[in-house]
């Protein structure tokens, strides 16, 4: 047998859960006609723990997979992280940590911290946690957990191997948050001090649109603020 199913059986063995049960919940979610796995599980609860398991599984396979992938010979055609950094690119790391740049991502995957922390790092000299300093990434759904970039090279994890269970702990499924929690607040705060706002791949779910204080009329001093606000298209 594969090391992979028989790390699969004893994950789920630690979530109190079997290989029937993951497969019977992989079953009703393709057959489930929902656009997402948000979505399925809002609608069936009883999968909360099996679905967020689930997503921390495939998102770290994802992660140890495209952590070389980000750089030459083997990035992306259109790689949005590359066009990023060449428009947030600086000569000298002072006016790198000078930049206005906040990040505010409904994804749980670290893919961009570890990007950035590496250009940044091989551009400036400096440790991974100073380079995410200049340009803060905000998880407002939680994330696999705090960025390591040994987490993203399967090859240098060593002693910091993090199992499934450990990754599933931050994800927070969309109807589990409002714009009350912590990270929305801070969201909203970020938004609404920004003159420049950009969507980049955002899927403009109602829900999550509600959460974000993106049209509210903002005031400084009393006086009333202009933002602009452009995206990509959802299609």
């Amino acid at each position: 047998r594969r090391s992979s199913d028989l790390s699969l059986k004893d994950d789920l063995k630690r979530l109190g859960a079997s290989v029937a049960v993951f497969e019977s919940f992989v079953r009703d979610l393709a057959s489930s006609g929902c656009g997402s796995v948000d979505a399925f599980l809002e609608e069936r609860p009883k999968w909360s723990d099996v679905g967020r398991f689930a997503i921390a599984r495939c998102l770290r396979e994802y992660e140890q997979k495209c952590g070389a992938r980000l750089f030459p010979p083997y990035q992306p055609k259109d790689h949005w992280y590359e066009v990023l950094w060449q428009n947030l690119k600086s000569r000298t790391w002072a006016d790198c940590k000078r930049n206005r740049l906040r990040v505010i991502t409904f994804n749980y995957d670290r893919s961009l911290e570890h990007y950035l922390a590496t250009v940044i790092g091989n551009n400036f000299g400096v440790k991974p946690s100073d380079a995410l300093k200049a340009v803060p990434i905000l998880h407002v759904h939680g994330s696999l957990g705090e960025y390591h970039k040994e987490d993203l090279h399967p090859a240098w994890l060593g002693d910091r191997k993090i199992s499934t269970l450990d990754a599933m702990k931050g994800i927070k499924i969309v109807h589990e948050t409002d714009h009350t929690s912590r990270e929305f607040k801070t969201a909203n705060r970020w938004l609404q001090e920004s003159p420049n706002i950009c969507f980049v791949g955002f899927g403009y779910h109602p829900q999550n649109m509600r959460k974000l204080a993106m049209f509210r009329e903002v005031r400084v001093a009393g006086e009333e603020r202009r933002q602009s606000v452009v995206g990509t298209h959802k299609n």
